[in-house]
Parts: structure tokens; sequence; C-alpha cells
């Protein structure tokens, strides 16, 4: 499976792989990510903490409800993540998304 965003490869392995290394979590707003796990993804609430990772071990973390990812969650992720990174990369850079034009600065 590859996941391509920008013309850059935002995740390339086997399907069975990506499918059984990755872990939603559901735990209290304070928990940080387990030992070893890479964020994908996050969302917060007040009370509450969702993470997409990427893990190798599985995650014995009782703070944390452990649910399996569709394919789906697992690839909309990664092209959220791959975004918000050119995103920052061009606002960064002084370049306006999705053009080749750098932004005025004020005067």
């Amino acid at each position: 499976m590859i996941i391509l965003s920008a013309s850059r490869v935002s995740l390339a392995d086997d399907l069975d792989y990506v499918l059984a290394s990755h872990r939603l979590l559901v735990g209290a707003r304070d928990t940080s990510a387990p030992a070893g796990s890479e964020v994908i993804a996050d969302t917060h609430t007040e009370r509450q903490t969702n993470l997409l990772v990427r893990v190798e071990e599985p995650i014995d973390d009782l703070a944390w409800q452990v649910e399996e990812p569709t394919l789906e969650e697992i690839v909309i992720a990664y092209l959220r993540r791959a975004e918000a990174r050119s995103t920052s990369f061009f606002e960064a850079s002084g370049v306006a998304s999705g053009t080749s034009e750098r932004k005025q600065a004020p005067r």
C-alpha cells in the first residue's frame, strides 16, 4: 500500500502490516501517548483525547481504550498529516499554498 500526498510518499508498506501496526486510542484529556508510539493524528475535547498511532508493540497502558482503525481512517489521517506539514512549510517560507507566488509583506 502506498499513500501519496503532494507527490510525496506518506506511507509505503504491506497492507496487512499497516492495519496491524496502527491503533486508535481513547483516553483522558491529559493522558500522553504511550512510549514507542508515533502519533499520526490527534483530536481533543475538553475531557478526552483520541489518537491514531503507529506502534511496533501491543499497547498495555490501561489509561487507553485501544481499538483497531479502519483502512479509511488510516489513509485519511496520513493525508491530513501531509497536508498540515505542507501548509506549515508554505506559511514558514512565505509562499501562498497552492501557488508559486510569494505573499507580500505588509507595509
